[in-house]
């Protein structure tokens, strides 16, 4: 048996000739062209979803407010330290974000492959230092990074438990 699932769809004729005239003009039948849009429609909403999902990371994340200083990386082999803030942090990787900045410095970070990263640890007051891996480049209310721990320096994290507890 199959896992496919039938959808009946009720239009008005002026709905329904318009979407006969789309469908022709596309080359398909009106029933495969009504298919492939719900279809597309359907891809475009989940991949929004992944997008958008509050934890798309396999550990918790931790929303804090940590203030760092940064050095990012950029393919053409310089570097540039930019203070930050840390917005959230797991044992996996961190969100940083920027304090305001212009649209050249934008477009420079949107290039940056990695970036190092040293703060202070609350409550311990142990200075730590990490590299991530840039996954994500997001431009909100602030220029934001979304970074992976580098394996190398994913075993400091064990300094950040009280942070997780």
């Amino acid at each position: 048996m199959s896992d496919l699932k039938q959808l009946c769809v009720t239009l008005s004729e002026d709905e329904f000739r318009s979407l006969q005239f789309y469908a022709h003009s596309k080359g398909h039948s009106s029933e495969s062209f009504a298919q492939h849009i719900i279809k597309e429609r359907l891809h475009t909403y989940l991949l929004s979803e992944a997008k958008h999902s509050d934890d798309r990371r396999t550990a918790p994340r931790v929303q804090v407010s940590i203030p760092a200083v940064s050095l990012v990386n950029f393919p053409d082999n310089t570097s540039r330290s930019y203070p930050v803030t840390i917005r959230d942090i797991s044992k996996d990787g961190m969100r940083i974000s920027f304090p305001e900045i212009d649209s050249a410095i934008y477009q420079q970070l949107r290039k940056a492959t990695d970036f190092e990263i040293v703060f202070t640890v609350p409550k311990t007051a142990t200075t730590i230092a990490f590299s991530c891996n840039v996954c994500r480049v997001i431009s909100s209310d602030s220029v934001q990074f979304a970074g992976r721990f580098d394996p190398e320096s994913a075993g400091g994290v064990r300094m950040l438990d009280n942070l997780f507890n």
